[in-house]
């Protein structure tokens, strides 16, 4: 499921909390998500980050992996066992929205990223970027580190 797809669900289904007011991603983004526990949050206005918007709670409860594949919560073990078993390969595209805008330098600290304390630990997230070893085309991602 697209990004768009999930919003446009779980708007849809009422689960969507929507952020209007600009929400620094440093500072209180972080704080945000945790003390929604997981619903999907849509943040509209990143303190400067002019046109960037954030969302939030796309991996975090089983009924949003379940609507993504298409079953229902309790089937959705035995979906995921049988994408495994049965993969199917991505479609190659010679065009698409991700090649519009072409970066020839690409600085990954310009992004916007959250931190996040919890007990006296602080949670920082991180950029990487992976190049496949087949088509060595990179692929950034992101994820938390302490």
């Amino acid at each position: 499921m697209e990004i768009e797809r999930f919003i446009a669900w779980s708007r849809a289904a009422g689960t969507l909390v929507e952020i209007e007011r600009a929400v620094d991603p440093q500072m209180e983004l972080a704080r945000v998500m945790y003390a929604l526990d997981g619903r999907p949050v849509l943040f509209r206005t990143l303190t400067g980050f002019p046109g960037w918007r954030a969302v939030s709670g796309v991996c975090a409860q089983r009924q949003h992996f379940a609507a993504a594949l298409g079953c229902t919560v309790p089937n959705l073990i035995h979906r995921i066992a049988d994408a495994l078993a049965h993969p199917v390969p991505p479609p190659v595209l010679d065009s698409g929205p991700c090649q519009e805008v072409i970066e020839e330098r690409v600085a990954l600290t310009r992004l916007p990223t959250t931190t996040r304390t919890t007990a006296g630990a602080t949670s920082r997230q991180a950029w990487q970027s992976s190049r496949t070893p087949t088509s060595g085309a990179t692929s950034p991602s992101t994820g938390w580190c302490c």
